[in-house]
This record gives structure tokens, C-alpha cells and sequence, in this order.
């Protein structure tokens, strides 16, 4: 006889921060792997993006070897996105993009790739440095902010100066976690 279910546990306000019902195993946040995968061997180019960190060069470095003995064409490119798009404008058939680094340069080489049109099966990321900055977006002025505050934690608009409420959720196309308000209703109408 199989021994039952264990009841699944129950949020409540006294137990997380987060709104009562919402589980960190299904947002939207991304979970980028901290240990560098392969190559996708069925590329034909690569196009490479790293952070600044030590970690972030090394995780480069070790993709780009790889890609050379494979016989690959490289380019190394800036993680700014008119940097990153304009190579992927350019880029051919079979050209993949790999980026290393802190979170916020994920997301905003991502947020890039998926403008130029690259689907999820084209690109892999390396998250080299876990405590790096990370992207929020405001809604209320839609200033992107970075941060090395935690997923719920909190942290000012770089726009606004409101305080915000890092939410768990986590726009690809944007590149960046919702931001909003924390007292937005304790505030007067």
C-alpha cells in the first residue's frame, strides 16, 4: 500500500514576504544554470558575450577555445544591446550566442537576442557571478534599474526614487524583474 501524499505546505503573510499563494517554483524568474554547458554542436558561428568579472572572462575564454578548435567563426561582442543586436543582425544560419556573467548582463543580452529573433535553443547563458546586479523595472515610470538587492527584497527606482518591491516576476522580452511601489496601498487615495 503506497503511503499518502504529504499535504502541500500553506503561505500565509506570517510565512513570506511574497503576496499569500505565490511560489517561487512557478514564476517566471529565470534559473540560469552557475555551471558553463557546452557548446550547442550544431553551430556553424558563435557570437560571444561576457561580463567583466574574472568569472565572466574565464567562462568566455573556455567557449571561445572551444569554438576554435571546432573550427567555428568567433566574434566577441560588447554586452551593451546595440552591440549585441547589430551582431545578431549580421549574424548567419547556424550562428549561436553564448553570454557569461552577473545577471543583469544576461538579461540584457537576452532581452537582445529574442529582439533580433533568436529562439531559446540558439543561446546559452552561464550565470558566472549569482551576486551580481540584477534588472527591475519600475511600473510606474519604467526606468530599469540594477541592483544587487534579492528577488523580493527591495531597492530604489533609478527613475523615480520610489522605494520598490522586487517582485518575481521576470520579463524575457524586457530583461528585467517588476519593480513596484511597497506601500502603494497604505498611500492615500
Amino acid at each position: 500500500m503506497t503511503a499518502p501524499a504529504a499535504a502541500p505546505s500553506i503561505e500565509t503573510a506570517a510565512t513570506t514576504s511574497r503576496p499569500v499563494g505565490t511560489s517561487r517554483l512557478h514564476t517566471s524568474e529565470p534559473r540560469w544554470p552557475t555551471a558553463q554547458p557546452p557548446l550547442d554542436p550544431s553551430a556553424r558561428s558563435l557570437v560571444v558575450v561576457a561580463g567583466a568579472s574574472s568569472g565572466a572572462q574565464a567562462s568566455s575564454a573556455t567557449w571561445i577555445a572551444a569554438a576554435q578548435a571546432q573550427g567555428l567563426t568567433v566574434e566577441l561582442v560588447a554586452s551593451e544591446p546595440g552591440a549585441v543586436g547589430a551582431a545578431l543582425a549580421a549574424a548567419t544560419a547556424g550562428t549561436r550566442l553564448v553570454v557569461a556573467g552577473d545577471e543583469a548582463t544576461i538579461a540584457r543580452t537576452l532581452a537582445a537576442a529574442i529582439g533580433a529573433g533568436l529562439v531559446a535553443t540558439e543561446v546559452r547563458a552561464h550565470l558566472t557571478d549569482p551576486d551580481g546586479p540584477r534588472t527591475v523595472q519600475c511600473v510606474h515610470c519604467k526606468a530599469i534599474t540594477e541592483t544587487t538587492a534579492p528577488v523580493d527584497g527591495e531597492c530604489a527606482c533609478a527613475g523615480c526614487d520610489r522605494p520598490l518591491l522586487i517582485f518575481p516576476h521576470y520579463s524575457r522580452r524586457i530583461g528585467a524583474y517588476l519593480g513596484f511601489r511597497i506601500d502603494s496601498e497604505e498611500l492615500p487615495a
